[in-house]
């Protein structure tokens, strides 16, 4: 039987966004796994660049990704002590990333320099397991109406939208296409 992977559908949704924007997007993943051959799967002609700091997990994923057929992912080793968070600053530049998926290490530090790397008004960030405590720091850089999230206590994902109307689109297909319970739509009232 399959793993249920609650980040999935989130994921999917925002995938289809920047999709409706370019039909090859750039791609920044802060810890590889099965997020990026979906990833991949939903953006053929698109890029992804993904950071690991665990050669052992690394080593682990190439062969996962080489199995699966996958290509046209960068792979890249980087302790924290080595540059993990600006690893993907090699490769791209402020404001040309489309999406964001950030399941890795130094969650917060990673949070805060997508704000950098998405592309303004329609890059996305993904942030997985998003009910651990130390990761609000970095989702909390982000005004309340751009957050999305989708869970419950245990693997919440949470989707940053660029604009406050990318975030109610967002947030009412992922309503629509999900169990309401699995959903809590956030106040309307302020900020």
């Amino acid at each position: 039987m399959a793993k249920f992977r609650s980040y999935i559908h989130p994921l999917t949704v925002a995938m289809q966004h920047v999709l409706s924007h370019t039909p090859e997007p750039v791609i920044v993943e802060y810890g590889p796994g099965y997020s990026t051959i979906h990833m991949r799967r939903l953006a053929p002609g698109g890029t992804i660049v993904t950071v690991e700091d665990r050669e052992d997990w690394l080593a682990k994923r190439r062969k996962e990704f080489a199995e699966a057929g996958l290509t046209g992912v960068t792979l890249l080793h980087r302790t924290v002590q080595d540059g993990y968070v600006r690893a993907p600053d090699q490769f791209h530049r402020p404001g040309t990333v489309d999406l964001v998926y950030v399941d890795g290490r130094k969650r917060s530090a990673c949070l805060k320099h997508a704000r950098s790397l998405v592309k303004p008004d329609i890059g996305i960030v993904v942030l997985h397991d998003a009910e651990r405590p130390p990761y609000r720091l970095g989702f909390w850089l982000w005004p309340r109406r751009r957050r999305i999230r989708h869970g419950g206590f245990m693997n919440r994902t949470i989707v940053l939208a660029p604009t406050r109307e990318v975030a109610d689109a967002l947030r009412d297909r992922i309503c629509a296409d999900q169990c309401g319970s699995l959903f809590r739509r956030p106040s309307r009232e302020g900020d």
